[in-house]
Order: C-alpha cells, then structure tokens, then sequence
C-alpha cells in the first residue's frame, strides 16, 4: 500500500464524495464521543483563465451536478478564482486569500477539537477561522457538532486539472 495517496484528475465537474471523512454514527456513540483533525491539500496543475476551482468540505445531500462546495447548505470552500471563502454562501463569500493560478498548493483542515478551519498555501499557514463564526448560517451547526457525514469536496467549473493529496506527507505541516 503506498503511503502517500494522489490523484490526478481532470474535472469539468465536481467530483462526488463517497466515503465519508466524519460519520456521526461512528464517530459519535454514546459511550464514545470524540472528534478528529482532518486536512488534505490540492495543487492547481493546469487552470483555463475562465475556471474556479473550489476546495473544501460537504455534507450530504449536496446537489453535486451544479453546486460548487460552499455555495449550499452545510458546506464550506476556498475558490481559486476570488480567493474567498464561501460558507453555505451562493452570493459573495468573504475575503480570504489572493486568487489561486495554476502552480499553487491549497490546503485546508477541519479541527473539531479546536473548533477552527485552518487554510495553508503553498506549504505555509495562510489563514484560518473559528468555526462557530458561521454556527448559525444554514444548517452549519450540525456539520460542526459532528451531526451531519462530512465529505471532502472539490468542484470545478471550466477546465483545469488538480493533484489532490489526502494523506502525509503534505506541504504544510499539520499540526
């Protein structure tokens, strides 16, 4: 079994979780109540100047055949095309990084624990947020109380390709 998981893909659509990251009904028992890290990073190959890609976290059911990641519900995501950072946010976002061109390394990672998304770039921490700043915006509360499946999630609208890289080791070291 290789130690270090990459696949290279090019997408014109989003690419559709199957296994989940965090199962509430695993991971979150009565006798067992305890919640992970979880981080993984994509590198830009190749992307079309009128491209976005998006990278983050989904809970199902997400409309996965027009939906970038966190444009719905339960989801959040940084876009390569704005930088920002979108939040169960269809509209605007908000201000995050400076936009992502081909070449690049965005990671991002979900701290149960420590109730913080953390964003790195290129191998260096970036920014990050509380994730109780968006406990009340469309049904975020049960993606961070651990109630909902979370999956990871990239979109694309456009062409590009993307290397994505879900275990060590990683650019950024994660802590």
């Amino acid at each position: 079994m290789k130690s270090r998981l990459e696949m290279i893909l090019s997408i014109y659509a989003l690419i559709k979780p199957r296994i989940p990251l965090l199962s509430h009904r695993s991971h979150f028992t009565v006798r067992y109540s305890t919640f992970d890290k979880f981080y993984y990073e994509v590198t830009i190959a190749t992307l079309n100047s009128e491209a976005c890609v998006a990278i983050g976290y989904v809970a199902k059911p997400y409309p996965v055949s027009f939906r970038l990641p966190g444009w719905n519900r339960a989801s959040l995501a940084i876009h390569s095309d704005d930088g920002r950072r979108y939040v169960a946010d269809p509209f605007a976002g908000r201000d995050c990084l400076a936009p992502i061109a081909a070449g690049h390394t965005v990671g991002i990672g979900l701290d149960f624990d420590a109730g913080t998304v953390t964003v790195s770039r290129d191998g260096q921490y970036a920014t990050g947020w509380s994730m109780y700043e968006h406990i009340e915006t469309r049904d975020m509360d049960g993606f961070y109380k651990g109630q909902l499946d979370v999956y990871a999630a990239v979109g694309v609208y456009g062409t590009a390709s993307v290397i994505v890289n879900f275990t060590p080791p990683f650019k950024y070291s994660v802590q």
